[in-house]
């Protein structure tokens, strides 16, 4: 059997696994059908889902930023164009060293990057979620479903661009004459 006769025997095998897992999890959600809870399990997945989306980006901000220096707004010297140092902040500063390149402020604070608390948001967010699909069946056949297709997605890109990737080194590789 070919390696793409197996791709597609298991690009089959789970596309049928998913259909049947999104008919479980629809006839699940048919039985479920208490209103009052329905609307407070509804809001708690809202709330962990939101919190886990902002928790993530505010650690990527925090580890994209990183550690950086806080200054005042006062003016306390500045570096002149031909490099001399300057503690006047008048008009006139840096004159006769062709003006001012940049001014100087004090450094007020310092900011230490600390994605940490994030961290924590993010895995109690993502606890709830596991938690909560322990209790209700409905909500774990969709969360592997979800998961399920996203695997199978990023598998399908991962082998397409394996696929660009070995046609682009043939097409480069240079002829071997024999």
């Amino acid at each position: 059997m070919k390696i793409s006769e197996k791709i597609e025997c298991w690009d089959k095998s789970i596309k049928i696994l998913i259909e049947n897992l999104w008919k479980q999890s629809d006839d699940s959600f048919s039985l479920f059908k208490i209103k009052k809870h329905v609307f407070f399990i509804k809001s708690g997945l809202i709330v962990a889902i939101i919190s886990l989306i902002i928790s993530c980006g505010l650690a990527g901000r925090e580890l994209i930023q990183g550690d950086y220096q806080i200054y005042g707004e006062e003016r306390i010297g500045a570096i002149c164009r031909d490099g001399w140092e300057s503690f006047s902040i008048g008009s006139g500063t840096c004159s006769h060293h062709g003006g001012v390149d940049y001014w100087k402020y004090p450094l007020v604070n310092y900011h230490y990057a600390n994605p940490n608390p994030y961290y924590i948001a993010i895995a109690v967010s993502i606890s709830f979620l596991l938690i909560f699909s322990i209790f209700n069946r409905a909500f774990r056949l969709r969360l592997i479903v979800y998961n399920l297709e996203l695997f199978y997605w990023l598998i399908t890109i991962l082998y397409l661009l394996l696929n660009l990737l070995f046609s682009i080194i043939l097409i480069l590789s240079p002829k071997r004459e024999k």
